[in-house]
């Protein structure tokens, strides 16, 4: 676990969300796709002195779904399929949600499956084929922090 991680969840160390989300920051502008994430995930709940900003986190999630991490495909498909932060669309949160292959997200996969017409379930598993291909082969980069529990 990467010490940003660490110093976020407060893992054998005192919690510091604030020195956590400067290395983020540092790794996030470099590139690094699961900081990226974690910056998503600040926006969103206000974590680290941030405003809670939907939006913002939407834009972390896509620079590092666009890499193929795949807690950020599932953020930005669940993105897609609330309206929150982007405008909605099943086909987009279907493919993003497909794309990240995270076991969570497949019993949402099958109920939307259940109620999209044969021309848009075409359509968002083409997508879900191209953004899967994003992945890189064991794609964790090194800040890439555990998703937080589902609740």
């Amino acid at each position: 676990m990467p010490y940003a991680s660490i110093l976020a969840a407060g893992t054998g160390v005192p919690k510091d969300e604030v020195t956590a989300r400067a290395l983020f920051e540092r790794a996030a502008e470099r590139g690094d796709a699961g900081a990226q994430w974690s910056l998503g995930v600040f926006h969103e709940e206000g974590r680290a002195g941030f405003t809670p900003d939907v939006k913002e986190a939407v834009r972390w999630w896509r620079l590092a779904a666009e890499q193929g991490q795949p807690y950020a495909q599932v953020k930005l498909g669940m993105a897609y399929l609330t309206g929150k932060g982007v405008q909605s669309s099943v086909v987009e949160g279907y493919a993003w949600l497909s794309a990240s292959e995270v076991s969570e997200a497949q019993p949402m996969l099958r109920e939307i499956e259940k109620k999209m017409v044969a021309p848009l379930l075409a359509k968002a598993k083409r997508l879900a084929d191209e953004r899967r291909a994003l992945r890189k082969p064991k794609l964790q980069p090194a800040s890439s922090p555990q998703p937080p529990p589902q609740g």
